[in-house]
């Protein structure tokens, strides 16, 4: 890509009760927000909302746009239910 371009931001660092509150948070209120997983990205509310139910429920405060990128990794490997394919 050149001299003039950065390293990607590593994606934030978890623990594994922060990352099952973060799946929760998730799968629990903003699955039924929106019709793509994806989608989230591009939707202010929601990404405020992802921010501050999972600083309720961990106690630590993450920018959204960093949950919504460890969200998007832990989605990409499988590991959340889907849209629409929740139990």
């Amino acid at each position: 890509m050149g001299v003039n371009c950065e390293p990607v931001a590593p994606v934030i660092e978890l623990t594994s009760d922060e990352t099952e509150a973060l799946g929760d948070v998730y799968s629990e209120s903003l699955t039924m927000q929106t019709s793509r997983s994806d989608s989230l990205g591009y939707n202010s509310e929601l990404l405020t909302r992802l921010a501050g139910e999972s600083a309720e429920r961990t106690g630590r405060i993450f920018p959204a746009h960093d949950l919504n990128a460890k969200l998007t990794a832990i989605r990409k490997r499988g590991l959340l239910n889907k849209v629409g394919n929740l139990i």
